[in-house]
């Protein structure tokens, strides 16, 4: 069996991520219903879903930061090194948990395209996070 590329495995993830995050603006500007997030239980006419969905955007950046810094794409210090090297694996564990979320979700979407979507980030990640 051949080995998950590094790079690649980093590249396919800030990839997904980048796309999430123009999830995350369709939902603000209303081209994409809210009802496909937030487990399909949030009001899309409440400020709630706006700040959920602006909280989100800025998380997935941190994520993203947290990749591109593993990655090498920006360089860090040793201590940096060591608090991303634990960052890599806390997001290993959030894209399971929010797999788990993803299946529980009333929303079609989050069930069948987004819960499958966090596996795949949950492996990547862990590929990411098992390398030195």
């Amino acid at each position: 069996m051949r080995k998950l590329d590094f790079k690649l495995a980093a590249n396919i993830l800030l990839g997904i991520m980048a796309l999430f995050e123009l999830l995350h603006v369709l939902i603000l500007v209303g081209i994409v219903p809210s009802s496909i997030v937030w487990g399909g239980r949030m009001d899309a006419s409440g400020n709630s879903v706006v700040l959920l969905e602006v909280i989100a955007f800025v998380v997935m950046l941190l994520f993203m930061l947290i990749i591109a810094i593993k990655a090498g794409y920006i360089k860090s210090g040793k201590i940096l090194k060591r608090i991303v090297d634990i960052a890599v694996w806390v997001l290993f564990v959030y894209f399971l948990l929010n797999t788990v979320g993803n299946l529980a979700a009333h929303s079609f979407v989050e069930q069948w395209i987004f819960a499958p979507i966090t596996v795949v980030m949950a492996v990547l990640t862990l590929r990411l996070a098992i390398e030195k």
